[in-house]
């Protein structure tokens, strides 16, 4: 084993073990409680000063109020002292206080802090606000306080973000492994289709915050394994407008548009972003070699891609919302997002036997062209009673995702020594339409019983159908009409009726935390395959799954956490759909309709703790689940078979580890890292894959002179442990350097990716019964980049809506490992 990945685990342990391991100190303390004087809400990461009452200015204890607004300042020597509490957008707050010689403590009771709105004049700022903040269930990261939001992606943005991993293919990570996307509290459609390449079409400037749910409550879908990652997208105000636009072009003329913006007037409220990015990709070739193990005739083949990719991309996003009055708050939002792939390739393959004699070769030609996106819809209903954290929301979406394409394949210049041996005609055409629609009734209720304990319920009923068509067609010669043929036609229709109850009950209490929930969902599914070959056939599933998760401050900036979930994830169209797509003369896929849900069992502990200049988040996860689908090969007449089967079963223990430092006023460092053991055991098609997986990222920014800001980032990912497949690990690296102009209005940035490799070559191997394949990607990732932006208006508050909505996706996305 390597040694290096041994001592990576060691390294991260002995952080965590030294940052808690202070000694005690002793002497009389202060506390109390800080609020928002008009919402009454608890003020939670206030700047806590003590200093001498005659030295003001000098503090001598230093720290945070914590998510319930709650400090505590110990280890002070006797005599007076005045304690001030400072946060962005507040009038700061003074209060004196003595301590005698007992060393005795000061409780100052509710301190209570009043919103300022004095405009300030030109200053020098040296500090920079800490844009992240911890609390029982999730981290929030502050995206309008980052500059670079002004020209980067939220894909970039997310590089950024605790526990979430972006390797250097646009994948998503969250605690090592993969999570769900919402867009404004709710699942988004939009999302379970390469949410990577979606997200890196989307401005920074149009969202607000992202957080991490790490580890979700009973009220949500029992659904994603690595937790959710919540993107708020909204942005307004009081009174007025304001707009964003964004153009950018690369080295190669690739160019995108992106345009944002807010409008509140009186009780209305509206948001509204659209985008489009052409995406062209540059030239790739893609290098296999597959051994055939039974079979000396057709032993070895050789297959030589190269082609150019291109996904055009569109998304459009509109948020309405009306304050009836200050209890009645109603949204209605509506989100459509296009995306393609087109592919055009020129192959050239050739088959040999075992002594390295051709038995065939030909050459080919394929373009193919993908359709993804849908459009949704969403109408939310929003009562508040007295207590502001009581309410009862009534929410309704609905969701449409059309998908499918064609695949063209042509063969010429074909030559064989074996009359016997056959192929597939010269002139293929595979196409296939598929759609799935989704109607979601909720309702929510949160009651506060204190400030203290909160209970919240819900009930909810999703029908989801999704179907799919798949036609074939032949022709011998270019010139001829296509000939469809009806036995290889499929056709695909499933059902699903869910229905689910929650109940969640939450407790805070001095430096104790509680949230425990329990859901119950019982999902019913009709197949109806419309096949010659399989007959219809229905299921049920009824789930019971609990939640728990416990924190203890032991002080006012160090938290422990233990918690434990179960996830639950439903097959989609793609893993279910059984349609044989057969244009390759060597690959056939398809799916399985008779796939179950896979279940997973997750237990963590986490410790945060921060400063002014430092903050560490480290958490240990174990999960288990015995049947989760995974994508496998085998070899079928002579041809290579991929599907889905309920055939894994996975053990895995992994350390995450975040580190922000503010290294003085004008550099920070964040560090994202994970190590992990990944065991997975498959009986079903006897393959098994143990060892270690690790990434880590890291992002420096820097204020240069002239206000230049530098951001640097970077990571690597090793190998991933995954049944029948072994890959290199691979890097990626980019530097980016933007300055703003008229009052931060204008801002130019530049950038470059992976500035000094030319091509890079990524190698990977199938093991599967039957067969070996080698296989070697060769792609050019070295991009230069250039954007500009400007903003129009001026809009600082939020646009209000509702804190409550439908968050659904139990629906499992294509397995990134499927080849």
């Amino acid at each position: 084993m390597d040694r290096r990945k041994y001592l990576s685990l060691i390294l991260l342990l002995c952080v965590t073990l030294a940052v808690y391991a202070q000694p005690k100190e002793k002497g009389g303390s202060v506390s109390g409680w800080l609020k928002d004087s008009v919402t009454l809400l608890p003020v939670a990461y206030a700047t806590v000063r003590v200093a001498r009452a005659e030295r003001p200015s000098a503090p001598v204890k230093l720290t945070v109020t914590d998510t319930n607004g709650y400090f505590q300042v110990a280890a002070l020597q006797p005599g007076k002292y005045t304690v001030t509490l400072s946060h962005v957008g507040f009038r700061a707050v003074s209060r004196e206080f003595s301590l005698g010689t007992r060393q005795d403590g000061t409780e100052l009771g509710i301190l209570y802090m009043r919103e300022t709105a004095e405009r300030l004049g030109d200053v020098n700022v040296t500090a920079q606000r800490l844009p992240i903040k911890f609390e029982i269930d999730k981290i929030t990261y502050d995206v309008e306080s980052d500059p670079d939001a002004r020209v980067t992606s939220t894909l970039d943005m997310l590089r950024k973000v605790p526990l979430v991993t972006v390797d250097g293919d646009d994948n998503i990570e969250l605690n090592g492994s993969g999570c769900t996307i919402y867009i404004n509290g709710r699942p988004s459609g939009l999302m379970k289709q390469k949410p990577g390449k979606a997200l890196k079409g989307i401005p920074a400037t149009a969202v607000r915050k992202i957080e991490v749910i790490t580890s979700p409550g009973a009220k949500y879908d029992a659904s994603g394994t690595g937790g959710i990652i919540n993107i708020e997208m909204a942005r307004g105000g009081l009174e007025g407008y304001s707009v964003f636009v964004q153009g950018n072009v690369d080295d190669i003329g690739k160019w995108g548009v992106a345009l944002s913006g807010v409008l509140k007037y009186d009780k209305l409220s509206a948001s509204g972003f659209f985008s489009h990015y052409p995406n062209y990709l540059r030239d790739a070739r893609y290098n296999s070699v597959l051994t055939n193990l039974n079979d000396t005739e057709s032993h070895n083949l050789y297959s030589r891609v190269r082609g150019k990719v291109r996904q055009p991309a569109s998304y459009i996003n509109a948020e309405i919302s009306y304050e009836a009055d200050s209890l009645n708050l109603l949204t209605f939002s509506l989100s459509s997002r296009r995306y393609e792939i087109i592919r055009e390739a020129a192959e050239r393959d050739e088959m040999q036997r075992e002594d390295a004699s051709p038995v065939y070769r030909y050459r080919a030609t394929e373009k193919s062209k993908t359709n993804n996106g849908g459009t949704e819809a969403t109408f939310n209903y929003q009562r508040t009673f007295r207590k502001p954290e009581q309410l009862f929301t009534l929410s309704y979406m609905y969701n449409y995702i059309p998908s499918g394409g064609y695949n063209h394949r042509y063969m010429f210049d074909f030559w064989k020594d074996n009359a016997q041996v056959t192929f597939s005609p010269y002139d293929i055409r595979d196409e296939n339409k598929a759609r799935s629609d989704e109607h979601t009734v909720q309702a929510d209720y949160v009651h506060p019983f204190d400030t203290l304990q909160t209970l919240e319920c819900g009930l909810k009923y999703i029908r989801r159908t999704a179907s799919s068509k798949g036609i074939y067609k032949r022709r011998e010669d270019s010139g001829e009409a296509w000939e469809s043929l009806p036995a290889k036609e499929e056709r695909f229709l499933h059902v699903q009726n869910i229905y689910a109850a929650y109940l969640t009950y939450a407790l805070k209490y001095r430096k104790f935390g509680l949230k425990a929930g329990v859901r119950l969902e019982r999902a019913a599914f009709d197949v109806a395959l419309h096949s010659r070959t399989e007959p219809d056939f229905d299921a049920g599933f009824t789930d019971v799954i609990p939640s728990v998760t416990f924190s203890l401050q032991v002080t006012p900036t160090r938290v422990w956490k233990v918690g434990y979930n179960t996830r639950v994830m439903r097959p989609g169209i793609q893993h279910l759909n059984p349609y044989r797509s057969e244009t390759n003369a060597s690959v056939v896929s398809y799916g399985n309709s008779r796939l179950k849900s896979e279940r997973f069992h997750i237990v963590s502990l986490g410790f945060s703790t921060f400063t002014p200049a430092w903050m560490i988040n480290t958490s240990v996860e174990y999960r288990y689940s015995g049947n989760s689908i995974r994508a496998y090969t085998f070899m079928e007449n002579g041809r290579k078979v991929n599907t889905f089967g309920n055939i894994g079963q996975e053990n895995s223990v992994t350390l995450n580890l975040f580190v922000n430092a503010n290294l003085g006023g004008k550099t920070s460092l964040r560090v994202n890292g994970n190590v992990g053991y990944i065991d997975l055991d498959s009986r079903e098609i006897r393959s098994v894959a143990r060892g270690w997986q690790y990434s880590a990222t890291a992002v420096v920014q820097q204020t240069l002179w002239w206000g230049i800001r530098c951001s640097a980032y970077g990571g690597y990912f090793g190998s991933r442990v995954r049944l029948q497949y072994d890959s290199d690990g691979y890097y990626y690296y980019a530097l980016t350097l933007n300055k703003s102009f008229l009052k931060d209005r204008l801002t130019f940035s530049c950038s470059g990716n992976n500035f000094a490799d030319g091509l890079r070559r990524l190698k990977g191997v199938v093991s599967a019964p039957g067969y070996i394949q080698h296989h070697e990607n060769v792609l050019q990732y070295r991009s230069f980049n250039f954007s500009l932006s400007y903003r129009i208006g001026n809009l600082r508050a939020t646009v209000k809506k509702v804190k409550r909505g439908i968050v659904n996706d139990d629906v499992k996305r294509e397995d990134a490992s499927a080849k």
